[in-house]
């Protein structure tokens, strides 16, 4: 897009236009108000899914859902220790993991399992993992912290929060919860099954990972971390009725719409925004959001590819991301 000063635009611009020394400015387009707004979104996948034929499980269908059921957090260094928590509590992604309390492996997958919940964060998507003990009323060793990592902190892991707190062991802060057998019987679960639930509580997918190549879907193994990193990115990408998500690695699906991120952040989950819409064709595609104030100041802010602009507004108009506010160095 070609950068255009536009010092005759006062009455668009609904406040001070004049132009700061330095900087880049976007080209307008006609009938445009400042800042990138919400733009349509893709159908929910879930909206038009009937159960009637998802087989002889159903809570095991993709998009299916039950309010019947929630189990206590035991973990002590769970932020939701004590509470009753089913896949809605979080309003985010949730993987569910239904493991023994005393089981070698079953110790060695939650504490991965806390790792990717780490390294997701880092990279800017929050989820949630939740270990469930279902085959007695006490989370035993599965849900212990801290404890020793079983190999979950070698590596560049060592630096994550989780690994990083106490020297040698892991900290969890991972709900785990016990006496799941009725939970349990009701999504006929094996030993090793991961349930990747929607914000909404629907279910995204099903996967018995003790089936997975190779070894047993064991996560010490790079090629099964990977491939579930990628799923639980998948997951959070999902577009439900309120929301078109995106990220570097899944970008919108419509012409004109670009993802943004939180300012100072360049990757993780955004949104995608429009900034081309008129405000009457945007007022049919969800909720407006002017994210340029009419407050006569426009400050200078740095592009996450290395630009400086005038003020976020340009940067805006222009898809840009923020790195961070002022000029780049």
């Amino acid at each position: 897009m070609k950068k255009l000063c536009f010092v005759p635009l006062l009455a668009l611009c609904g406040f001070t236009c004049a132009v700061p020394s330095g900087g880049e400015h976007a080209e307008v387009p006609d009938a445009t108000v400042f800042g990138a707004r919400n733009a349509a979104w893709e159908s929910d996948p879930c909206a038009d899914v009937s159960l009637d034929e998802c087989g002889p499980v159903p809570l095991q269908c993709a998009c299916s859902r039950s309010d019947e059921w929630s189990l206590v957090d035991r973990q002590s260094n769970s932020p939701y220790n004590g509470q009753d928590l089913s896949p809605t509590s979080f309003g985010k992604v949730s993987l569910w993991a239904y493991y023994w309390a005393e089981c070698g492996t079953c110790i060695q997958q939650i504490a991965y399992l806390q790792t990717i919940k780490d390294t997701l964060k880092a990279e800017g998507y929050d989820i949630e993992i939740v270990g469930i003990a279902y085959n007695g009323s006490s989370i035993g060793t599965l849900g212990s912290s801290p404890r020793e990592p079983s190999g979950a902190c070698n590596g560049a892991r060592a630096s994550l929060p989780s690994c990083a707190q106490v020297p040698g062991q892991i900290v969890l802060d991972i709900p785990v919860v016990a006496n799941g057998g009725s939970v349990a019987q009701m999504h006929d679960v094996s030993r090793g099954d991961w349930f990747v639930y929607r914000a909404d509580g629907r279910l995204h997918e099903f996967i018995r990972s003790e089936e997975l190549e190779p070894r047993n879907g064991f996560l010490g193994d790079g090629a099964n971390w990977d491939r579930l990193i990628r799923k639980l990115k998948a997951a959070v990408m999902v577009p439900s009725v309120d929301e078109q998500p995106c990220s570097n690695d899944y970008g919108c699906t419509v012409e004109g719409q670009w993802c943004q991120f939180e300012q100072g952040s360049c990757g993780g989950k955004g949104h995608c925004v429009t900034s081309e819409l008129s405000v009457d064709s945007n007022r049919s595609m969800g909720v407006v959001e002017q994210v340029c104030y009419a407050d006569g100041v426009r400050l200078p802010v740095c592009s996450c590819d290395g630009r400086s602009y005038a003020s976020l507004c340009d940067a805006e108009l222009d898809e840009a991301n923020i790195g961070h506010l002022g000029a780049c160095e």
